[in-house]
């Protein structure tokens, strides 16, 4: 209401150059139960190119499948979401829903850092489940990450097979984060 944090002053522009590189093994994009994804990504965002504030954006996301058999798979991933510089806090990371189920999306600073896995098994025809866990932060200042500072998330989730062809799901999540924290999610497709 004060108008001292950036962004708060409405409307503004952004502008700025993103390159992204990605590396791709999953055998399937939708439903992946083998293989490695990693996206590595840098922003750049300039008043010479437009944009009402000036900031870098480095994100990196990494992620495997481990095969247990046909109709089990072990998914693992790290993800980190890095700014500097004078950032609209529009654009700030939020921890929670589908990058820490478990938590709403209400934990928002300049940087986020998560890491979770989860089991996924298909049991019955088109019907499956999935448990899963992780951790995650926020921090203002990237090096300020603690180990004591960060939130845990578990949860089951199970899941209809929408499309066969694909591989898409349908899926319910119950998640559960410390201090009463809990979430729900139905929706197509994986967390991650």
């Amino acid at each position: 209401a004060s108008g001292a944090v950036p962004g708060a002053q409405r409307p503004f522009t952004l502008s700025g150059l993103t390159g992204i590189i990605n590396w791709d093994t999953r055998n399937n994009s939708q439903f992946p139960t083998r293989g490695m994804w990693v996206e590595a990504w840098a922003g750049f965002y300039e008043s010479a190119l437009g944009s009402a504030y000036r900031f870098n954006n480095y994100r990196l996301d990494l992620r495997g499948y481990f095969p247990i058999s046909a109709k089990q798979t072990f998914a693992v991933q790290a993800y980190t979401n890095i700014y500097k510089g004078t950032v609209p806090f529009q654009k700030y990371p939020t921890l929670g829903n589908e990058n820490l189920r478990g938590y709403p999306s209400r934990y928002r600073d300049k940087n986020l850092l998560v890491l979770h896995a989860g089991y996924r098994a298909l049991v019955w025809k088109k019907l499956g489940f999935v448990i899963f866990g992780g951790v995650g932060q926020v921090s203002h200042t990237a090096g300020k990450f603690s180990l004591a500072q960060f939130k845990r998330g578990v949860g089951i989730g199970f899941r209809y097979l929408l499309i066969p062809e694909t591989g898409m799901n349908l899926r319910l999540d119950f998640g559960f984060g410390e201090a009463g924290n809990s979430s729900m999610e139905f929706l197509p497709g994986e967390a991650f």
